[in-house]
């Protein structure tokens, strides 16, 4: 930590990862550190190899703009403007490669009752 609380860190770009045709809205590193999702306004979401920059999937099930996704175990879930949540199965392994749609959640709704 330097002065005041602040931080020094070196950048270094170690890749770039350019595969949206729109802006990229949210990104999220799966727990074994091995894959990195971004999810854009195109209403696709992309898997990145961290090891090696590579993309290794593109999923587009959503029919609108993917606002946001998280990792939790062996499942990634992603939601859109469409008003669905999508729970998907990822895999690393070569044995099954190809991420799978696991669930789709009707819209959600929350309420906070005080």
């Amino acid at each position: 930590m330097g002065q005041g609380g602040s931080s020094y860190f070196e950048s270094n770009v170690l890749y770039k990862f350019n595969a949206h045709e729109k802006k990229v809205t949210c990104c999220s590193v799966a727990p074994d550190g091995k894959i990195l999702a971004t999810c854009s306004s195109d209403s696709k979401i992309s898997l990145w190899s961290l090891q090696t920059g590579n993309l290794l999937h593109t999923l587009s099930d959503h029919e609108k703009e993917v606002t946001s996704l998280t990792f939790s175990g062996p499942i990634m879930a992603s939601s859109s403007k469409d008003g669905l949540v999508y729970l998907w199965q990822y895999q690393t392994s070569s044995k099954q490669p190809n991420p799978r749609r696991s669930s789709r959640l009707g819209e959600f709704f929350c309420f906070i009752l005080l």
